[in-house]
């Protein structure tokens, strides 16, 4: 056992006496959760303490704005200081925000233009992951009549009739062209 800090090493903490710590720590600190409403005069549940209705202490997050929007902004405020600049006489500050505003209508397009990529590409997500689950379903399906077939053909053959139909079925993995007669085409087939 180790000694504990609190009493300068002089008293040695039992399994049982730090468990008893463990829970009065643990009692202190979830006595709050489970207080009684003085309104109500009965207890909220936990559920209740912890939903983000109750917690008004926490600002709610604000909309998303769309992509672009924020360049979009700063490039009409880069327009706006331009032209007052230009009403000033200060030239080269109104080229360098003209040139900022252009640019900042640039990221505007390359961010809308990245929003619609992303779409674009959890849309074909979406579609090859349906598309990957249909596959799935589909070799399973062919598995299951494969063992449906390999047990008919085995219960034939214990009744004796085994060249019977498993020679008219297919193998499986074979090609459909192999098994039906190709007919001539052009002026010789009519």
């Amino acid at each position: 056992m180790a000694p504990s800090p609190w009493l300068g090493g002089a008293v040695k903490l039992s399994r049982l006496s730090r468990s008893a710590l463990l829970l009065s720590v643990l009692s202190l600190v979830a006595e709050p959760l489970f207080a009684e409403d003085e309104k109500s005069g009965s207890a909220p549940s936990l559920q209740d303490k912890l939903s983000p209705q109750n917690n008004k202490d926490k600002e709610p997050k604000p909309p998303r704005t769309p992509p672009g929007e924020y360049a979009k902004a700063k490039a009409l405020d880069a327009r706006k200081r331009a032209l007052e600049a230009k009403k000033a006489g200060k030239s080269l500050a109104a080229e360098r925000l003209e040139k900022a505003a252009a640019t900042w209508e640039k990221v505007a397009r390359h961010q809308e233009g990245a929003a619609k990529l992303e779409e674009d590409a959890a849309q074909i997500e979406r579609k090859t992951l349906d598309l990957k689950s249909q596959a799935r379903r589909a070799r399973s399906l062919v598995e299951q009549t494969e063992t449906r077939r390999s047990r008919a053909v085995a219960r034939l053959r214990e009744l004796g009739l085994s060249d019977a139909p498993s020679s008219k079925v297919p193998q499986a993995g074979s090609s459909r062209k192999e098994a039906t007669p190709t007919a001539p085409s052009g002026p010789e087939a009519k």
